[in-house]
């Protein structure tokens, strides 16, 4: 089996596309499938970014699904994730599941297992969709059916359920969408507050194998429990990590790396290294500056930028200025907008030319006329 999830295709981050470099990755993906003599593939889980996925990330995902779709021998289980629309995923899903594509997105049925034949063996697979609020409920003693809205409430009645349903001596294989209790997240997951929205590892104990997703680094939560993680870096806090897909074969769990088209990196240093040093190696980077001047300097991003092209953001360290080291005092407002903004200007740097100061004074004066 090969395991994968939190694609996010159509992701953009800080106003960048990431489309290109998803596409590199699902190539990736696919050349290892069609190499690796894999019987089943799995994706836990947030296919795309948003409910409503751009144009260009469904036709990725279709020219993905096609390509797969060759190897005759591969079977393929897709869940949605809390990002996904789930209603529109499960478009032609009876369709796919013709071609050994079987994506679920529903809670209907969620506990009938898919009965795969692998490797000439008969596998349970059961595809779990991220549980939404109110899409279970439960019934207690006599009392009328109650709706269940947190993930601990949710998962401890679809637990009871996966236990009735799965069969004694067939092996079966859990695909999830979740967040265990006490796992690493990264600052790109859209995470829940609270131990209520977080499900207690134990409780996923006794599968032959589980596969989730949701958090983006690689890790096991416990016994055959494992996130794979996303396949690209989402977030500057992931900047270094080894993203991966997971293979899983007879119980062994191995690590398949993905390499980054353009991968996501941190820097540190004065704005004047920046300027003039050699950083040649990190052209093709994403970029993320932090600049250590002990002043601010004015408008770094626009001038590092055409040295950067991959320079998506940048951070000054706070100054380091002790009081004794002030020479004036800071200039206050006076009530004159006009004067005062271009004041400020003149305080970070930017002093207006002769057009931008007529600018500022016929807004103000627009802004203050009173309308009848």
């Amino acid at each position: 089996m090969l395991h994968t999830a939190d694609l996010h295709l159509g992701k953009v981050l800080h106003e960048q596309s990431l489309l290109e470099d998803q596409k590199h990755v699902l190539d990736q993906l696919a050349s290892e499938l069609e190499s690796g003599g894999y019987d089943l593939f799995v994706v836990a889980g947030d296919v795309f970014d948003r409910s409503v996925p751009p144009p260009e990330a469904v036709s990725l995902w279709d020219d993905f699904l096609y390509r797969i779709a060759v190897n005759r021998k591969l079977e393929t289980v897709v869940v949605s994730g809390n990002h996904d629309g789930a209603q529109r995923m499960a478009f032609a899903s009876r369709f796919f599941d013709h071609h050994r594509i079987h994506v679920r997105t529903g809670v209907e049925g969620f506990d009938l297992p898919l009965t795969l034949t692998l490797d000439g063996a008969e596998w349970d697979i059961f595809a779990v969709p991220f549980l939404q609020a109110g899409t279970l409920e439960a019934k207690r003693g006599q009392d009328e059916p109650m709706l269940l809205r947190t993930q601990r409430d949710l998962w401890q009645e679809a637990t009871a359920r996966l236990a009735k349903a799965r069969r004694p001596g067939i092996p079966s294989v859990l695909v999830t969408h979740l967040f265990t209790l006490g796992g690493k997240e990264s600052d790109s997951e859209r995470l829940f507050v609270g131990e209520a929205e977080q499900i207690p590892a134990s409780w996923l104990t006794g599968w032959d194998a589980v596969a989730l997703g949701h958090l983006h680094r690689t890790q096991q939560a416990s016994a055959e429990v494992w996130y794979s993680g996303s396949p690209l870096a989402y977030s500057f806090s992931e900047a270094g990590q080894v993203k991966a897909a997971l293979r899983w074969e007879n119980g062994i769990i191995t690590s398949v790396p993905l390499n980054a088209l353009r991968p996501l990196t941190r820097l540190s240093g004065t704005f004047e290294e920046f300027a003039l040093g050699d950083y040649t190696a990190y052209r093709d980077h994403w970029l993320e500056l932090t600049l250590t001047d002990p002043a601010l300097v004015p408008g770094p991003l626009e001038r590092l930028r055409p040295r950067f092209p991959g320079l998506l953001s940048l951070v000054q360290a706070p100054a380091r200025v002790s009081s004794s080291d002030l020479t004036e005092t800071p200039r206050r407002r006076t009530g004159d907008v006009a004067a005062d903004t271009l004041r400020f200007l003149e305080d970070v740097g930017q002093s207006a030319d002769s057009a931008t100061q007529t600018l500022i004074t016929d807004l103000v004066r627009e802004a203050s006329i009173e309308t009848p």
